[in-house]
Order: C-alpha cells, then sequence, then structure tokens
C-alpha cells in the first residue's frame, strides 16, 4: 500500500521539488520515500504504509523535524 503526498513548496525552505524533498529526506533523516515525478506526478512523493506502525511513527516524526 501506497499514498501519494503532495508538496506545498511554498511551505518548505530550500525544497525546489519531488526529487530535492526525498533526496534531502534520506540524507538528513534517513526516511526513504519516493520522487512521484517517476509516476507523472510532479511536486508528490510517495510513502509505502505497510511497515510496523512503531516504524511509521518513527518515520513520520523525522518527516515532521525535517
Amino acid at each position: 500500500m501506497y499514498i501519494m503526498v503532495g508538496l506545498r513548496k511554498e511551505m518548505l525552505l530550500d525544497i525546489a521539488d519531488d526529487v530535492d524533498l526525498t533526496e534531502k529526506l534520506l540524507r538528513e533523516e534517513g526516511v526513504f520515500v519516493l520522487p512521484a515525478y517517476m509516476f507523472q506526478k510532479p511536486d508528490f512523493f510517495r510513502l509505502v504504509v505497510t511497515p510496523p506502525m512503531n516504524m511509521l511513527e518513527e518515520a513520520c516524526d523525522r518527516m515532521e523535524q525535517f
């Protein structure tokens, strides 16, 4: 299962697009998401929602910090 999440770039400092977001999120917080340009959905990213709940909560916490 996946969820597509839209970016509100005006709320993100120093984020150019979905590719930039995914690279920085992985490098800075260790959270891997897919840039949705791969699915013809620029300015979205794809998040897997099937890991155990504790892992999802930790990933969401890290994304919030980011």
